[in-house]
């Protein structure tokens, strides 16, 4: 690992070296190390770090953010975690309760988007400075249900972006790759998404 960041050659201040052969006091030191590199970017200024989809994350993973969210407690450091809470495993459920217990999260619950902020991130996109097309967008909602993400791959897997700011029909096509993504976009619209 100190090969890919340098920094974390340098033990901690607050830590002796660790004789290699015990996997806990290395699992605890590389979680000092990482975390004590983290923190130290955020040094004279506030810092954002993102971690996205944490429900895919294994359990060393969700152990080090909850390391982490207990080291950056007292600094000027926003730690995002995002994950989807229909997929949320047991591992993850225990250390959403840890964070919540010790006081060192708030939960933001996104819901879908409506119709009317549909046609609205659909009006971004494509930069139109008139409403989008009834049908177009309920064929697309229709689909996404609100998921932004569903909107946006459902987009891409159906128009070139080369073709997005010019007037596009209204198509009900299934996502035409086999990424996973385009897969979910295929099981929601019913049709299967072609490899």
């Amino acid at each position: 690992m100190a090969r890919l960041l340098p920094e974390l050659a340098a033990s901690p201040p607050d830590h002796a070296p660790v004789p290699a052969g015990d996997p806990e006091q290395e699992r605890r030191r590389l979680f000092d190390g990482l975390a004590h590199f983290l923190v130290r970017q955020g040094d004279g200024w506030p810092l954002l770090l993102a971690v996205e989809d944490i429900h895919w994350a294994d359990e060393t993973s969700l152990d080090f953010l909850l390391h982490l969210a207990r080291r950056l407690a007292a600094r000027p450091v926003l730690l995002l975690l995002t994950y989807r809470d229909d997929e949320a495993g047991p591992g993850l459920r225990r250390a959403l309760a840890a964070l919540d217990r010790e006081r060192l999260a708030a939960e933001v619950r996104l819901g879908p988007l409506s119709r009317d902020d549909t046609a609205v991130m659909l009006r971004a996109i494509f930069d139109l400075g008139r409403p989008v097309r009834a049908d177009f967008l309920e064929a697309i909602y229709g689909i996404a249900e609100g998921n932004p993400f569903f909107t946006e791959e459902i987009l891409r897997s159906s128009w070139p972006p080369a073709l997005w700011p010019t007037p596009i029909p209204c198509a009900t096509a299934a996502p035409s790759t086999g990424s996973p993504s385009r897969a979910a976009c295929g099981r929601r619209s019913g049709a299967a998404p072609r490899s």
